[in-house]
């Protein structure tokens, strides 16, 4: 659908009609960062052969590789670092994302509707919420560091929170708090071998984005060997 304006055309300021109402809240609402080209990824992490990744690097190594690496694509690599923030015991939308069966895109936390206006299932499309099939996944961000540095805002979902937690998102959502702090509390400050990639700069993603693919407490020896390879 195209719009254009005219010299007949009347501009209504502040109208104050149901649909201005929510493209308002919506608008107030919105996770715009979750918006971007990295909706899917969390989809296609399976076209990541894990057993293919076995170069290791601190993380001011990976931030320098970031840097120097010509062009666009892919960094995966392996990591042993501590998680120095992961808010399981936060707001719940900070942890959980309900999600368009269809697209994967968010699902706005308002209307219900999914927020790709490119889907079936948009908002744009006027379907009704009972007809929106939705899904509900981990969708979290996290920091993980070692002794060179940090990388913040690690996006860690879908299956590969599960397999870190060891719990379904159902299974989740029917903790209490004291167990959503003790479960934060076996991988915080823990050293851990992490799986991580990071997805470059390109013309539809203006910045870097870093998404865990594996994580768990590292076996000591192994993470021993590794920094001493590094040192």
């Amino acid at each position: 659908m195209l719009s254009t304006a005219s010299s007949k055309t009347i501009f209504t300021v502040n109208p104050d009609t149901r649909e201005a109402h929510q493209l308002y809240n919506y608008a107030q609402s919105v996770d715009l960062e979750s918006l971007g080209a990295d909706n899917t990824t969390e989809y296609n992490n399976q076209t990541v052969d894990l057993d293919s990744i076995d170069s290791v690097y601190t993380v001011a190594e990976l931030k320098t590789r970031q840097v120097t690496q010509e062009g666009f694509g892919v960094i995966c690599a392996i990591v042993y670092a501590f998680p120095t923030s992961l808010n399981l015991d936060a707001d719940v939308n900070s942890v959980v994302a309900v999600r368009c069966c269809n697209c994967h895109f968010r699902v706005d936390n308002i209307t219900g509707s999914c927020v790709n206006q490119d889907c079936p299932q948009g908002s744009v499309n006027m379907l009704s919420v009972s007809e929106t099939r939705t899904e509900t996944t981990f969708d979290m961000r996290v920091t993980v560091s070692d002794h060179t540095g940090s990388i913040h805002n690690c996006y860690l979902s879908g299956d590969v929170a599960e397999s870190m937690l060891g719990c379904t998102v159902g299974e989740f959502l029917s903790f209490d708090e004291n167990q959503k702090t003790r479960l934060k509390w076996r991988f915080l400050l823990e050293r851990c071998k992490i799986y991580i990639k990071i997805s470059q700069p390109s013309f539809e993603q203006q910045k870097s984005i870093a998404r865990i693919l594996r994580c768990s407490v590292a076996d000591p020896q192994q993470a021993a060997a590794a920094l001493r390879s590094q040192a």
